[in-house]
This record gives C-alpha cells, sequence and structure tokens, in this order.
C-alpha cells in the first residue's frame, strides 16, 4: 500500500481556502443571475410573440424567482457547511 501523509494546514492557509470557497459561491450566484436574465429576456419574448399569456408569464416568472432563491439558500448551507469543515 501506499500511505501519504499531509500536514495540518495552518491558520492562513484556512483563511484562503475559505476566500476560494466564497469566491465559488459569489461566482455560483452571478451565473445563476445571469441564466435568470436570459430566460426572463426569453419569457418577455415569447409574451410578445402571443405565444404566452400575461398570466403564465407572471407565474413562470414568480416560480423561476422561488427557483432561484432555493438555488442560493442551498449554495449558502454548502457554503456554511465547507466553511465550518475547514475551519475545524
Amino acid at each position: 500500500g501506499l500511505r501519504v501523509v499531509f500536514p495540518d494546514l495552518t491558520s492562513d492557509r484556512r483563511q484562503a481556502l475559505v476566500k476560494i470557497a466564497k469566491q465559488k459561491l459569489e461566482d455560483a450566484k452571478v451565473t445563476l443571475r445571469g441564466d435568470r436574465e436570459k430566460f426572463l429576456k426569453d419569457l418577455d419574448k415569447q409574451e410578445k410573440d402571443g405565444s404566452l399569456s400575461k398570466d403564465e408569464n407572471f407565474r413562470l416568472k414568480k416560480d423561476l424567482q422561488k427557483m432561484l432563491d432555493d438555488a442560493n439558500k442551498s449554495f449558502e448551507d454548502l457554503f456554511t457547511k465547507k466553511e465550518k469543515e475547514i475551519s475545524e
């Protein structure tokens, strides 16, 4: 067998890893917001074309926002878990 030993993390390295995790969280949020904007533009275009009613458009936008909020909460929970894991 092969034995690999990793040294304990220093406090500076822990802070750097938390900073990297925080940056990844922000990148994920930015990506979600960008995708949301694309989807909202597409919904508005479909409404103008007449293939989507105002009620459906409103409902879809509301559903989209709920999904986005759930995803952001999930990302925040993962970040909190990872931050705790790194700090220990």
